[in-house]
């Protein structure tokens, strides 16, 4: 049962590796410094540590009708599956969101 309990950690196991494989060149490709790139992976972690424990915060005073967790676990696949269609049109969507009139 172990074995079956852990195999979602598989694939996000796998997701990150081909991140940390293929981030850091083509971030430099995009004309980052090294510094920048290390800033950008910082990010991750960093926003983790503020909005993990607000949205935990928020859960907790939450009275849904769906639950207190149920919600923010919605909202937060649907930002991360956002998150990772986008990867995939990350120049185009840098260009429109930093684009310099």
């Amino acid at each position: 049962h172990l074995a079956t309990l852990t195999i979602g950690l598989l694939g996000v196991q796998i997701f990150w590796s081909v991140e940390m494989s293929y981030a850091s060149p083509y971030l430099l490709s995009l004309g980052l410094s090294t510094s920048q790139v290390a800033l950008v992976f910082l990010a991750g972690p960093f926003s983790g540590l503020v909005v993990q424990p607000l949205v935990g915060a928020l859960a907790d005073t939450s009275t849904s009708r769906w639950g207190r967790r149920r919600p923010f676990i919605l909202g937060g696949c649907l930002v991360c599956v956002t998150g990772m269609l986008l990867l995939g049109y990350t120049k185009g969507v840098a260009a429109w969101v930093f684009a310099r009139d």
